[in-house]
């Protein structure tokens, strides 16, 4: 990933777990929805994605579902990292390597300081495979805090910032 001309992998504040190598792709920093490769709308029946107050917000409204913001852009070797903040609820997350049959992973963070990796094998709760579930020291509790996670993904490597290497296929 080539850096952003204002960092460099040698810049004490540049994520250590990115390598220095590669294109970026975009930045997008979700504070407004001009620009943005995201965009807002509601769920169906599970929740919204909308820009407030200079930020991107995922919106739940049943605790069964998750509401999934996405855009349309695919990546098969990928770096995305977002600043989660619970402003109310139980957890957070992102949602990554998804594709046309509802197959993916998802990265929960919970205001207990839990943490869960899952594979989904399809829309149904009931057919996800729990990768990782543990807690961690380097988690913010709370509502309002704000927890700074991170995806890197390489064929069957995928690195979960700050916590764990994970070899999937």
């Amino acid at each position: 990933m080539t850096t952003p001309a204002n960092k460099t992998a040698t810049d004490p504040a540049y994520p250590g777990y990115l390598s220095g190598k590669g294109t970026l792709a975009f930045f997008d920093p979700l504070s407004q929805e001009a620009g943005s490769k995201w965009g807002s709308h509601s769920v169906s029946d599970s929740g919204s994605c909308q820009f407030t107050g200079g930020a991107y917000h995922a919106s739940e409204q049943l605790k069964t579902k998750f509401a999934s913001c996405r855009t349309n852009m695919i990546f098969s070797k990928f770096a995305f990292e977002v600043q989660l903040t619970i402003i109310q609820g139980e957890c957070g997350g992102v949602t990554f390597r998804e594709d046309s049959i509802k197959h993916f992973y998802f990265f929960r963070v919970c205001k207990d300081g839990t943490y869960k990796v899952s594979k989904y094998i399809s829309s149904k709760g009931s057919d996800a495979e729990t990768l990782l579930w543990s807690s961690s020291s380097v988690i913010h509790t709370g509502l309002g805090q704000q927890n700074k996670i991170a995806v890197v993904s390489n064929g069957s490597i995928i690195v979960i910032s700050p916590l764990k290497w994970l070899g999937l296929t």
